[in-house]
């Protein structure tokens, strides 16, 4: 801590999250969820793990809802520090939002996709094995470059 400024202590540096072992993050390539609510599954959380070079290098990993009738959410990111979204997994709930409203746009030969997130949720996760999640990959339809 330096001097005082205005009544309030400065920090030299904020704090930083402890951050996750590799192996925990490595756990989580091609994974599936359940993500329950009221005991009942209404979708999945997959993720796949990647590699990130800039600014540091270190594990990357992507995350993306599949709804029960197979439509996906966008993919979302999450890296280090704080890791919030591995965190919340590890704890066994996902602060995410119900099913967004997806529109497509093209201009002059490009196209691009936004969301509008439907309202807050936070859902219980439920983990499948190894070979269940290995079907319920298969059976959904993922490939690594959805992520």
């Amino acid at each position: 801590m330096s001097l005082r400024r205005w009544g309030k202590p400065r920090l030299e540096r904020e704090p930083q999250p402890e951050e996750l072992a590799d192996d925990v993050l490595r756990a989580y390539d091609r994974r599936v969820g359940e993500l329950v609510l009221d005991g009942a599954v209404v979708g999945h959380v997959a993720s796949v793990v990647g590699e990130m070079w800039f600014p540091s290098r270190q594990p990357r990993l992507w995350f993306t809802v599949v709804c029960p009738d197979g439509v996906r959410e966008l993919p979302f990111e999450d890296y280090g520090p704080g890791r919030y979204t591995v965190r919340e997994l590890e704890a066994g709930y996902l602060d995410h939002h119900l099913r967004s409203t997806v529109r497509e746009r093209r201009l002059w030969g490009s196209q691009w996709f936004s969301a509008t997130p439907g309202a807050r949720q936070i859902f219980e996760v439920r983990w499948l094995s190894d070979d269940a999640a290995a079907h319920r990959w298969r059976e959904l339809g993922l490939r690594d470059e959805d992520f």
